[in-house]
């Protein structure tokens, strides 16, 4: 499975990470999400800032990729996002999932994640 879709499954859970849910489904995120970062976030996070070392500057309160710069970072980071990864072998039914408000997006994000049953 590509990085990137790992990821970004990863980020859509987190993003209901303070929800009050059921203690089954929370706690087969938290296997989730822990098992992405033992296996693929140090890795991720490490080309990550290569990357933004290699393209952008330190602004005040963030980093910003000058516009001569801005298609080599883009291509970098899209390159690294499709790396092919280990993707953690824990899915989600619909019914496990239904317990949180979810939009588009983080059901995009989890779409390889979701078994329909």
């Amino acid at each position: 499975m590509k990085l990137g879709k790992i990821i970004s499954a990863r980020t859509a859970l987190l993003n209901h990470q303070n929800e009050q849910i059921d203690i089954k489904t929370a706690y087969k995120i938290f296997r989730f999400c822990k098992e992405i970062e033992r296996e693929t976030l140090g890795f991720y996070d490490a080309k990550f800032n290569e990357i933004l070392s290699k393209y952008a500057h330190k602004t005040g309160n963030g980093y910003k990729v000058t516009e001569d710069k801005r298609a080599a970072f883009s291509a970098e980071l899209h390159d690294l996002d499709e790396l092919e990864a280990t993707a953690p072998e824990i899915s989600f039914t619909l019914d496990e999932l239904a317990c949180m408000k979810m939009s588009v997006a983080d059901i995009r994000a989890l779409s390889d994640f979701i078994e329909e049953v």
